[in-house]
């Protein structure tokens, strides 16, 4: 199956892009809305957001929260990555409904959820190119 998200010349060019132009707090998914901007309807292109999906994250949190406060010790703090106090207080005021920066903070519980699943394989991913 070929995910063109993931394929390695397109991450090889958003890691190369500085992070300024990736993300920014004033324009919705910059990078990607220059990239396309040609193939997309203005209306989409100048878009602020999809929508608001905070209640539904503090909802999910706060039912799951000890496993995500858990996601804090792992792999990323075990590598100096992260500093856990920091995760859990954010984590923590996430679950009281208290407004976070979702978009730093989600990506380090998906890193250390990826980590954490690829450290349970019982084999090594064979990778292999396509033809």
């Amino acid at each position: 199956m070929h995910n063109p998200f993931t394929d390695a010349r397109i991450v090889e060019t958003v890691l190369a892009t500085p992070a300024p132009q990736r993300w920014s707090a004033r324009r919705y998914k910059p990078l990607l809305a220059d990239a396309v901007t040609v193939l997309l309807p203005p209306d989409v292109v100048q878009r602020g957001a999809k929508g608001v999906f905070a209640a539904d994250h503090h909802h999910g949190l706060r039912a799951n929260k000890i496993r995500a406060l858990n996601l804090a010790d792992g792999h990323l703090a075990d590598l100096g990555l992260i500093r856990p106090a920091a995760v859990r207080s954010l984590l923590g005021n996430a679950a009281l409904g208290i407004d976070i920066p979702w978009g730093l903070i989600e990506p380090v519980l998906g890193t250390e959820l990826w980590l954490r699943a690829s450290t349970a394989v019982g084999q090594a991913v064979r990778w292999e190119e396509a033809s």
